[in-house]
């Protein structure tokens, strides 16, 4: 009963990246689409915070579930800095 408990716990643990992720998308089509929706401030601290979470994962825990989720915030807060400093500098 506890490895079942693990397995879905593991299984949930991966798709909050999935969904988390997903909740960047309406800042990531308002930036593709010229609209300055982001507050650059913000997205330089997530960045570095979700940085130092993906290393924490990748060098400390090696713990393949977390390293991912961490993987796809740190993608997606990179993905949505680097659109809005390329929007500024337009």
């Amino acid at each position: 009963m506890q490895d079942i408990l693990i397995q879905a716990l593991t299984l949930a643990y991966g798709s909050t990246g999935i969904v988390g992720v997903a909740a960047y998308w309406p800042t990531i089509k308002d930036l593709w689409r010229g609209k300055p929706s982001a507050n650059v401030s913000s997205y330089f601290i997530w960045v570095a915070t979700n940085g130092i979470t993906w290393l924490y994962g990748l060098l400390i825990l090696k713990d393949i579930p977390f390293i991912f989720v961490s993987s796809l915030y740190l993608f997606a807060n990179g993905l949505t800095l680097f659109m809005r400093l390329r929007l500024r500098k337009k």
